[in-house]
């Protein structure tokens, strides 16, 4: 069974962070079992609601993608691109 343990990724976020410090905002960070389809969702509301206040945000994601069925039916390949989670594949449509 593959374990998905994405070390490298984990070893790059905190240098990640000390940027979007330094150029942006306080940043949230959130990895492996941290990183559930909930608390990411939740986290990108938050980002968005304060979103209003500033110029922009800056979001940054490593780790394993995927692909789903399209939701909405604007994809030529049919195909929405997912983000794998701790808990599960994240759609940028669900």
């Amino acid at each position: 069974m593959v374990s998905g343990d994405l070390l490298a990724c984990e070893a790059d976020a905190p240098t990640w962070r000390i940027c979007q410090r330094e150029h942006y905002e306080p940043s949230r960070l959130l990895l492996t079992r941290d990183a559930t389809r909930k608390r990411v969702r939740s986290a990108i509301e938050q980002v968005a609601k304060r979103r209003r206040e500033r110029l922009c945000s800056c979001l940054t994601y490593s780790g394993h993608g995927g692909q789903l069925p399209t939701a909405n039916g604007d994809e030529p390949d049919d195909q929405d691109e997912t983000w794998c989670l701790y808990d599960g594949e994240r759609s940028t449509m669900s």
